[in-house]
């Protein structure tokens, strides 16, 4: 009697693995001249190791290992088949077996844990020449994660109080800020007196550090601060993105890359704010519309049905329903101009989305992710050349259509004045 078993059971998808396919005596006697043939499983790589074991002798409880290396395509179970297995018995009888089966467990590789984003303001725009002052800073943390432990250190060429050189802030949530304050002598003058602040934190991706420089306005008494022109966006875009485990691997951190350098290269970019979130909850979506209150909303990712994709804790996939999701952007956001879903088949979404004071960007069918990046990167570097949405919208629906002009009717533009929502998809 044999028993056949794989070792491991379970590999990663995606990454080579060292394979046993493991043949037992489970009899009570000794067998003799084994043989059988291994089928490797359409999905699964055969990269090295011989599909056939012979073994000259198996006591009772003895084992004899075929060693494979193998590659999981994709996340999921695979079944190997043992085919033409025979032996002889401990009375030399000969045994035969048509075929038996076991099944290998590929699973999803481990994402790395989303990364916060650390940012240093400084709230003090001046201060005198040769006086202790409060230098006032916030610590941001404007990316998707909680950071714990976080400390603050000043140098540079300002004195500081002993006592106050390191600031103990602890815990700061996402999208959520903390100021803090040191005492210092500035006792060099000038428009620009650097001074610079090493934080130190923790997230769920380990311990990490972060640098930043500013520069201070430093007067005499016999001079008063030249005031610093304060520059207030004008136009805000939230861009939020995610690519739940077992979903297909999008480049959206390239996308993001792309539109900010678009927007910077404009020459109003420096009254646009672009507040980037990755691996985005529902629950983010509704903080971070409060809290940022943008125009625009650029939504990155996988459609589903007309649907987008979100992630919960896990970064497990959530399907956000339409008619949730509209009501979200009309309880948290006045101010919102455009919506931007960069995702397959989204039309359905994009009809819920609409109205006469908002235009909805989807793509009615699947889309490459370059396809979508091109179609991004050309609609803001319109709307930062200060063009409107129409516009910017054909000037990205042109970039699609460079290589291939079948693609210049994948994206669509819904609402603005005189919109009146539709059921359904419509015909162009």
């Amino acid at each position: 009697m044999m028993d056949l078993r794989l070792d491991p059971e379970r590999v990663i998808a995606g990454q080579v693995a060292e394979l046993r396919v493991r043949l037992i005596n489970a009899g009570p006697g000794r067998c003799s001249n084994v043989t059988l043939a291994v089928v490797v499983p359409a999905g699964v790589t055969h990269v090295s190791g011989r599909d056939r074991l012979r073994a000259e002798r198996l006591d009772a409880g003895e084992s004899a290992d075929l060693a494979l290396r193998v590659l999981a395509e994709r996340p999921g179970r695979y079944p190997f088949k043992a085919r033409n297995i025979s032996y002889l018995d401990h009375l030399g009888r000969v045994e035969r077996w048509p075929e038996a089966e076991v099944t290998l467990a590929a699973l999803a590789p481990e994402s790395p844990p989303p990364s916060p984003r650390i940012e240093i303001r400084v709230q003090t725009e001046h201060l005198p020449l040769g006086e202790w002052s409060d230098l006032r800073i916030a610590v941001l943390n404007s990316g998707p994660v909680d950071v714990s432990g976080v400390t603050v250190s000043i140098a540079g060429a300002v004195a500081v109080d002993p006592r106050m050189r390191t600031r103990h802030i602890g815990q700061i949530g996402r999208g959520a800020s903390e100021d803090a304050r040191f005492l210092v002598r500035a006792d060099q003058a000038g428009s620009a007196v650097p001074v610079h602040f090493d934080v130190a934190y923790s997230s769920l991706a380990g311990p990490a550090s972060y640098s930043s420089t500013g520069q201070l306005q430093v007067f005499g008494p016999q001079r008063e601060p030249r005031p610093v022109p304060q520059i207030s966006p004008n136009l805000r875009i939230l861009m939020l993105s995610a690519n739940p485990q077992g979903t297909r691997k999008l480049r959206l951190d390239e996308e993001a890359r792309r539109i900010e350098q678009a927007i910077r290269g404009g020459k109003g970019h420096h009254d646009i704010e672009i507040r980037v979130c990755p691996a985005v909850r529902p629950e983010d979506i509704q903080h971070f519309l409060q809290a940022v209150q943008p125009q625009f909303l650029h939504l990155s990712g996988h459609g589903a049905d007309g649907t987008f994709v979100a992630q919960d804790d896990h970064g497990l996939d959530v399907t956000l329903a339409p008619q949730a999701l509209a009501l979200m952007l009309r309880a948290t956001s006045d101010q919102l101009r455009c919506v931007t879903i960069n995702a397959c088949s989204t039309e359905l979404l994009a009809r819920e989305l609409a109205t006469d004071q908002r235009h909805v960007i989807a793509m009615r069918r699947d889309v490459l992710d370059s396809l979508a990046a091109d179609f991004s990167v050309a609609f803001y570097m319109a709307i930062a050349a200060g063009r409107s949405v129409e516009s910017a919208f054909m000037a990205g629906r042109a970039a699609m259509g460079y290589g291939d002009v079948s693609n210049l009717g994948t994206a669509i533009l819904l609402g603005g004045a005189g919109y009146t929502r539709q059921e359904g998809p419509r015909n162009e």
